[in-house]
């Protein structure tokens, strides 16, 4: 297997991946942002990132997006798992706070299904800045030249299987195309 590679590692990285992670910390390989990776273009097989989209505007996101279709190989695959926004806006439409269940404290607390929404704000970078559901998701993955897009959300294939964790996987089928079409990075005013 080529290069895997782990974006937002922080402290606990996933075994057999290079690691990015913006801070600086020991466990990272590259100090880097999600959208400027120390890479060649078609170079990297895998790209594996666990909550961190969310940390991100729409607008930064489409940028990172489009950065980790350089540096992936044709066929080359991504997995993202995020806070599943569908889920969590339940949870509080429906008033279900007994859902908001703490497993670091192992008891109910109505302000754990808010840190899903809104980060928990302990530092600059604890911060959600937007949401995503399957459906926006894949919308977004097809428009970047990613195909085979799979919902493993609480499938009992993914690497969570909770509900509240969205996790998909998709394949780089093609260069994105978003750059092409002026009008989709227009919409968001990103800088191409």
């Amino acid at each position: 297997m080529g290069i895997k590679l782990e974006i937002g590692c922080g402290k606990k990285p996933r075994e057999g991946y290079l690691t990015c992670d913006i801070r600086d910390l020991p466990e990272v390989d590259y100090v880097c942002n999600a959208n400027k990776l120390p890479f060649e273009d078609a170079t990297v097989d895998e790209i594996y990132s666990r909550h961190v989209i969310e940390h991100f505007t729409l607008k930064e996101f489409l940028e990172i997006l489009e950065e980790w279709n350089r540096v992936l190989k044709i066929g080359g695959t991504i997995y993202i798992i995020c806070p599943n926004l569908l889920w969590h806006l339940k949870q509080v439409l429906e008033g279900d706070h007994a859902s908001f269940y703490n497993k670091s404290s192992g008891k109910n607390d109505r302000f754990w299904g808010f840190g899903s929404l809104f980060g928990w704000q302990q530092d600059e970078y604890d911060l959600h800045k937007f949401g995503y559901y399957f459906e926006l998701l894949q919308d977004i993955l097809l428009e970047f030249g990613f195909g085979s897009i799979e919902n493993l959300t609480n499938s009992g294939r993914g690497l969570e299987n909770e509900p509240w964790h969205l996790e998909v996987s998709a394949k780089k089928e093609q260069k994105s195309l978003a750059y092409q079409d002026s009008r989709f990075f227009n919409h968001f005013d990103v800088k191409h």
